[in-house]
Parts: structure tokens; C-alpha cells; sequence
């Protein structure tokens, strides 16, 4: 997996998004950086790569993952669906700042995970983990 840039300290090598928890997790060499509260719309789940990054977003500090792998396309053609792509991690841009946590009430995002600037905090424990 390609590393993220920190603005300060280490790089994160993983980022961990747990569904069920509305959080995402920053780590490096398996040690968790930092916690995030996110929204989320129909984000896929899996382990995917960050292959881009979108300096020039209207949202901030967008990353762009590598989806649909192999398997998702798979299971949308059993399915008969498409599977979409253009799923991005990026914070909810300026223009919407003013509405801070609030952004997590609703799944208002199309795929994508939004991120506000606000930590829930170091990751607890010290370790990332998207098992559940």
C-alpha cells in the first residue's frame, strides 16, 4: 500500500475503516497514529489500495483507492449490477466546514469516506485493527 503523508510525525502505511463504528484509523508498521469519526455512504468494504492523491479537490486532501478490484467486479457481474468506482477518502471541503461532526448524522456521501479535521484521538491501545 502506497504511504499517506502526515504533515507531522510518522507516515501512515494502513488506513483502517471500521463500518459499524463510523471510524477510521491511521497506523504505521501496524501501530495506530490516529482515530477519525467519518461519514459514510456506500464505501465498499475490503482491502484496497490508495493509488492517487487529488491535491486540487474541491474536498480537502482527497485519496483516491483503487477500486473496483478483480473480486468486487466479480460479484457485480453475478449480481448483474454495476460496481461503480471513483470512491475517494477526503474531508468534507470548506465551503462545509461549519458543519463539523454533524456531517456523520446521515450517509450523505455517494461511496466516498468524509473526514473532518477533528480526531477522536490517538488510536486506543496503539493498534489498527479493521477485523470487524
Amino acid at each position: 500500500m502506497a504511504a499517506v503523508l502526515s504533515a507531522v510525525g510518522p507516515k501512515a502505511d494502513r488506513i483502517a475503516i471500521v463500518k459499524s463504528a463510523r471510524t477510521m484509523t491511521l497506523a504505521s508498521g501496524g501501530q495506530g497514529l490516529n482515530k477519525y469519526l467519518v461519514a459514510l455512504g456506500t464505501a465498499p468494504e475490503g482491502l484496497y489500495v490508495i493509488n492517487a492523491k487529488y491535491p486540487h479537490s474541491q474536498f480537502h486532501m482527497a485519496l483516491r483507492i483503487w477500486y473496483p478490484n478483480e473480486a468486487d467486479r466479480a460479484r457485480a457481474r453475478k449480481a448483474g449490477v454495476n460496481p461503480g468506482g471513483s470512491i475517494t477518502i477526503h474531508g468534507i471541503g470548506a465551503q462545509y466546514g461549519w458543519v463539523g461532526r454533524r456531517h456523520r448524522e446521515e450517509d450523505w456521501t455517494k461511496g466516498c469516506v468524509a473526514v473532518t479535521s477533528e480526531s477522536s484521538g490517538p488510536s486506543p491501545g496503539g493498534r489498527a485493527d479493521a477485523s470487524r
